[in-house]
């Protein structure tokens, strides 16, 4: 087989000619004139027939006088140098747990029943699984018996956000859209897309943009924004370049979504660690230079002292403090106060809830 028939070359051919014929009709005569290198006749047909029974209904062709222009609708498909002629069980069941992993919630939390594939990407993967023909029994035989993914207390996303986000990173481009924060304010937004991150279970978008005078690069929640539009229109000021490393800088020392590039905003925590919270921290990462102190002889015994430095206190101090009294803050002083604050708050909330449940004649502690 020669270079220009093999498979390779082939598949950029033919991804050349859609990509000509997407931008405007053209006929055959200015399809052959683009092509480089040059192809006979004979093969741009065989390219053409291919397409049309690749893509039925998509390459439409329309009368010029006496000319034939062919053009191509729709979104261009990435043609494959070679075609997969088969899977393994683990490879089918890769795809089956990603379609899970990447499903969001049904927008009505009422009738999310966990089996639907919402959102641009799980309907991808469940697109590719159908196209090969694996969304029968090959599928079933995995899922969901065999492998199901609880999206439990994630928030969904509008239908069009990651893949218009994407499409916004990928073309250097910006995105619109209006914001709602932790504290229920709306603002619009203009941002440069730098970077989209997946979070516990939800993706987030590292953009930079003005808010409140100041440009930054920002994390916006994608199921906090509502309306959102491409635009190919920078936020002024926003920088020329380094915001790829900027946001790779500002993940690197996060706490799960909090972070920040503040040299001030780095933070030692040492905690104490019982015998029932160890399992759940055992073998991960909770920040930069992490240290684990296995017998520490001012512990009780079975207890751990774990010091790591992070970016994101703010986050940090709630997963603390949702451990209770499986976990002991030694530092930062910062961590300890706040903790003694929330303690104080809830014990005041639980005395102030029994009173008001006793009857009125009884007092707390005694009797009538």
């Amino acid at each position: 087989m020669s270079s220009g028939s093999s498979p390779t070359s082939a598949a950029a051919r033919r991804h050349r000619i859609l990509h000509f014929i997407s931008q405007q009709p053209a006929s055959t005569a200015a399809i052959l004139q683009h092509l480089q290198p040059h192809v006979a006749q004979r093969t741009l047909t065989t390219d053409l027939a291919w397409l049309r029974h690749a893509f039925p209904g998509r390459v439409i062709c329309t009368r010029n006088g006496r000319e034939n222009l062919l053009q191509f609708t729709g979104d261009i498909p990435r043609l494959m140098p070679r075609p997969l002629t088969h899977l393994h069980d683990d490879q089918v069941a890769a795809l089956i747990a990603a379609r899970g992993l990447l499903r969001t919630p049904h927008p009505d939390a009422t009738q999310d029943k966990g089996d639907g594939y919402h959102g641009a990407l799980a309907q991808a993967i469940d697109r590719l699984l159908d196209d090969a023909g694996l969304n029968g029994a090959a599928a079933h035989a995995i899922a969901p018996d065999a492998v199901t993914i609880s999206r439990f207390g994630v928030a969904p996303e509008e239908e069009a956000a990651f893949p218009l986000c994407l499409g916004a990173i990928l073309a250097d481009g910006s995105v619109t859209c209006t914001y709602t924060n932790l504290d229920g304010e709306q603002h619009p937004v203009h941002a440069k897309a730098v970077r989209l991150v997946h979070i516990t279970g939800e993706w987030h978008l590292l953009a930079w943009s003005h808010n409140r005078g100041i440009g930054k690069l920002r994390q916006y929640r994608l199921s906090r924004m509502t309306g959102l539009q491409r635009r190919d229109d920078e936020p002024h000021g926003c920088p020329p370049s380094g915001l790829r490393r900027e946001a790779a800088a500002l993940l690197t020392d996060a706490f799960r979504a909090t972070g920040s590039l503040k040299p001030q905003d780095r933070t030692t925590v040492i905690l104490a660690v019982s015998p029932k919270a160890w399992p759940f921290l055992e073998r991960r990462r909770w920040g930069a230079s992490q240290h684990w102190d296995n017998t520490p002889t001012d512990l009780p015994p079975g207890w751990r002292r774990l010091r790591f430095t992070t970016t994101g206190l703010a986050e940090a101090q709630y997963w603390v403090l949702g451990f209770g009294t499986a976990l002991r803050a030694e530092g930062p002083p910062k961590l300890i106060e706040w903790l003694h604050d929330q303690a104080t708050g809830i014990l005041a909330g639980f005395k102030e809830t029994r009173q008001t449940k006793l009857p009125s004649n009884v007092v707390e502690g005694g009797k009538p």
